[in-house]
Formats: structure tokens, sequence, C-alpha cells
């Protein structure tokens, strides 16, 4: 009987790229157990891919993490969501509104989906640095409970991000041996030394290409990749203003 009643309630949920993707359109989180769950793994990004590939809002930005297993995950950001220097953000960032202190490279070169990219060669495709902050944001009301597979499809909650002055890159290394201090309306909220998330840059970049192209993007010169938050992700709200300072990299303010 219990086979049965699962079998019903899973027809009548929305599929999970169609709840998603009215989401983004219409600015309205959904719940997670009102769609249907990816199957695995290759359909989360299959999905994530799907509705970016839709929304044809243009390609900027990626951000890179881990997940549960330690493997890396990646999620592209839309060109219309980074911001710069004093930018005030659109108020509809607001659903699981968190910001994150965190360090971008740019690519200095495309890597299409069928490139061979080694190791050992990875330092050699990023040529510049600066500070960024990330806001994060969810298309699910339910963020908190929602399992990784559904962050994956929704492009592993960002809601936008902000890039600080460009450096040139030395090492990548670096980049990890550095303070930060993040303030949230002059008030001291995160600070640290040689906090990056990543103890090996280069080989959390080089799995970020892998699984970029097992999930058949390509990537474009100039694009931006975040690698990891450094002060958690302490919670904003709409008209807060965000000031981060990197020792290495400046400053960059922005307000929600």
């Amino acid at each position: 009987m219990s086979t049965i009643k699962e079998s019903v309630e899973e027809l009548i949920k929305k599929p999970l790229e169609e709840m998603l993707s009215a989401a983004q359109h219409l600015r309205k989180p959904a719940l997670s157990d009102s769609c249907t769950a990816p199957q695995d793994l290759a359909q989360a990004y299959q999905i994530q891919r799907s509705i970016f590939c839709q929304n044809n809002k243009g390609l900027g930005a990626w951000k890179l993490g881990r997940l549960g297993d330690s493997s890396v995950f990646c999620a592209p950001i839309y060109a219309a969501d980074i911001f710069k220097e004093g930018d005030k953000l659109p108020a509809h960032y607001q659903n699981a509104c968190h910001v994150e202190a965190e360090v971008a490279v740019k690519l200095n070169r495309a890597i299409k989906s069928t490139d061979k990219i080694e190791l050992g060669d990875i330092a050699d495709y990023f040529s510049e640095v600066c500070c960024a902050i990330e806001v994060l944001d969810s298309r699910f009301i339910d963020w908190q409970e929602t399992g990784s597979l559904y962050h994956i499809a929704d492009r592993n909650m960002n809601g936008a991000i902000a890039l600080g002055a460009a450096q040139q890159i030395t090492t990548l290394e670096d980049y990890q041996q550095q303070s930060f201090t993040l303030m949230i309306n002059d008030e001291l909220i995160s600070s640290g030394e040689n906090l990056h998330p990543e103890a090996d840059l280069p080989a959390a970049l080089w799995g970020f290409v892998q699984r970029v192209q097992a999930s058949s993007y390509d990537l474009e010169c100039d694009s931006w990749v975040t690698t990891g938050s450094w002060s958690g992700y302490p919670v904003a709200k709409v008209g807060d203003k965000i000031k981060l300072n990197f020792s290495r990299l400046g400053d960059l303010s922005i307000e929600l």
C-alpha cells in the first residue's frame, strides 16, 4: 500500500527542472518536496545546465566548492549577476541571503569540454586574481534541509557575485597566505589569516575543470572562478553594506 501511495505522490510532483525554471523567472521559491528529486549527480548537472542554457543570460563566472564526499562541484554564474565595487545589488536576492568572502581567479584561455588538461599545467590557465563577495540565494524555501543534488541543480545557491580590482597572478599559492576581514554595516563579522578552504588550490582548480568538462560545459576565456569561502556564510539582508578586505588583494564594498 505504501509503495502505491509513494508512486502516486511522485506522479503529482512537478519535474525539478520545471520548478527551478519557474522559480528563477518568477522569483518565487518552492518547497523541495513539491518536485521530483534528481536521480543522481549526472541528472542534477543535466538540470543545472539545461536551465542555464534556457535562460540565455550569458556566462560570466563560476563557483567551485566541495560536496560531502570531498569531490569538487561546479556551478555557473550568469553574466547579469556579476557586480563590481560600489554597486547596489537588485533587492530580489533575499530568499536565503548570506555572503561569503572569496578569492577568484581568471581564465586566460578557453577550455573546451573535449580538451585534455593535465594537473601539472593547470596554473598556466589562470592569469589574474581578485577578492570577491558571493551572495548566496536559493530557489528552495526549505534550502537548509534540501539535499546536495537539489543544490547542484540550483547552481549551488548562487545569487550574485561582486568582483574586486584584478591583479596579475604570481603563483596560486601566494593567495592562500593572507589575512582578511568581512564587515556588515561596519561591524566585524569574520576575520582570520591563511584560512583558504583549499590546501591545494591547483588540485581544486583541476578538479573543477574536470567536473565542468564532464558536465559538457565549455569554459570561456576571461571567465572568473571563485575558489571557496574564507568566512563561512554569515547572514545578511537587503540594505546591508558589505565590505571585504584581503591583505594581498585590497578592498571590495557592495550594498545589498
